[in-house]
């Protein structure tokens, strides 16, 4: 990864190659443009995970279930995913990311939703390792929504983060029977940045 600041804006240069690499070369050109010489030699495994929505969620908890070997779903470097925990298999910085799309399910997920109330929408990811007494918040997004029929929000955050080995990652939603069911609009990923130490 490189991070480069232009004329007061910040940019990301990594590579998005489905390996993880030990060195990477980036070169700003005329401005904003940028070019990535990436070296190939002693590639270390990738350590990745992308999860997303399973087919019969479990809507009676704010801990959320994921798929982890389905569809778009995966787990690789040694990533451990476990009735809704995620163990991290090596320390470093990671970057991770959270979307989940929220909508009208109709039914009884509407029940203390009535026509033009406001409702909160908020979701979360904690850590915990050894080292902490409980649980500690790592990402969070909160928005609100009118209720009407028909309804839907997406919210998404990321971040960079240094995760120790074995800590455990987790999802919760205060919204849960409102999730929709859709990988493309509901996932949850982490990937460990080039050379992270």
């Amino acid at each position: 990864s490189c991070f480069l600041l232009n004329s007061g804006l910040f940019v990301r240069c990594y590579s998005m190659m489905v390996i993880s690499l030990p060195a990477a070369l980036c070169l700003a050109i005329s401005g904003l443009e940028m070019f990535c010489d990436v070296e190939v030699s002693n590639v270390d495994p990738i350590i990745v995970f992308f999860l997303s929505a399973p087919e019969i969620p479990d809507i009676s908890n704010k801990q959320l279930q994921w798929e982890s070997n389905m569809g778009n779903a995966f787990c690789k470097g040694g990533f451990n995913y476990t009735d809704g925990h995620l163990v991290v298999p090596r320390a470093g910085y990671y970057r991770v990311f959270l979307q989940i799309t929220y909508g009208d399910q109709g039914g009884d997920a509407d029940t203390h939703c009535k026509n033009r109330e406001t409702l909160k929408l908020s979701h979360s990811v904690s850590y915990f390792h050894d080292s902490y007494p409980d649980y500690q918040p790592l990402l969070s997004a909160v928005d609100t929504v009118i209720c009407a029929q028909g309804w839907r929000k997406s919210l998404f955050t990321s971040g960079l983060f240094h995760l120790d080995k074995d800590s455990v990652l987790k999802v919760e939603s205060e919204q849960p029977k409102r999730i929709v069911r859709n990988e493309h609009e509901v996932f949850f990923g982490a990937e460990l940045l080039p050379d992270s130490r």
